[in-house]
């Protein structure tokens, strides 16, 4: 930790993570492994930010949402609620979070879709990428797929 950044007694930074500039870790939260949290930056509730992931700018990260792998949520991004930012996706701004099905499905910058810890370009996924038989999600697909598009033109 360096800078001005805060970590709260609960919240656990450990591994070779780093949180620095003027960020804050709070609550049950935890970074790990490589990951890093800076600027102005907010991971908090029971986020888990780890891997090799960056949380940076004005990005913040909460509840059980969690950012792993190369990932990067930056910018203005909100990731909340049950959230996965993974693999190699980029958020700078609000994803769109839709549950109910037998995943949770983020919708990136584009091109990415996250289907629960899964990570593909919208192409892919309208092509039948799919982490296995999920019925509900075959059933929102075209659906789904209509509101990525939208995403990734026009940021709804």
């Amino acid at each position: 930790m360096s800078d001005t950044a805060q970590v709260s007694d609960t919240a656990r930074v450990y591994g070779n993570a780093q949180v620095f500039g003027n960020a804050r870790v709070y609550g049950d939260a935890r970074v790990y492994g490589n990951a890093q949290v800076s600027g102005n930056a907010q991971v908090s509730g029971n986020a888990r930010v780890y891997g090799d992931a960056r949380v940076y700018g004005n990005a913040w990260v909460s509840d059980t949402a969690q950012v792993s792998g190369d990932a990067q949520v930056s910018g203005n991004a909100r990731v909340y609620g049950n959230a996965w930012v993974s693999g190699n996706a980029r958020v700078s701004r609000s994803p769109l979070v839709i549950s109910g099905a037998e995943y949770v499905v983020t919708i990136c910058d584009a091109p990415h879709v996250c289907v629960g810890c899964q990570i593909a370009t919208l192409e892919q996924w309208a092509a039948g990428h799919a982490p296995e038989e999920c019925p509900k999600l075959e059933a929102m697909r075209p659906h789904l797929i209509a509101l990525a598009r939208l995403h990734h033109e026009n940021g709804i």
